[in-house]
C-alpha cells in the first residue's frame, strides 16, 4: 500500500484529509511547518492517532527524512492548501 504525505496538514483541508485517509486505513506521513516544536508535533499525532509526523521544516530537511524512512515506500503527496 502506498503512503500519502500531507504537507501543511494543521491547515486547510489537512485534518480532514488525513482523517479520510485513515478511515480508509491508508499510511500517512504529515508535515507542518510548526512541527519543528515537538509538543506541537505530539499533540497532532495524539489528535490523529496512526498518523505519523515529520520533523523536518524545510524542503531538504523533509528529503532527508523521508529517505532515511525504513522501508522507503512510494509516496503520493497531498498539499493541503487553499482553493
Amino acid at each position: 500500500m502506498r503512503t500519502v504525505l500531507v504537507t501543511n496538514v494543521i491547515r486547510y483541508t489537512g485534518p480532514s484529509a488525513i482523517g479520510a485517509l485513515l478511515k480508509q486505513h491508508v499510511p500517512v506521513v504529515c508535515h507542518d511547518r510548526t512541527f519543528g516544536e515537538r509538543a506541537i508535533r505530539d499533540a497532532f499525532r495524539d489528535a490523529h492517532p496512526g498518523s505519523e509526523c515529520l520533523e523536518g521544516t524545510d524542503p531538504i530537511s523533509l528529503i532527508e527524512e523521508l529517505k532515511a524512512r525504513e522501508p522507503l515506500c512510494p509516496a503520493k503527496a497531498l498539499h493541503a492548501a487553499r482553493r
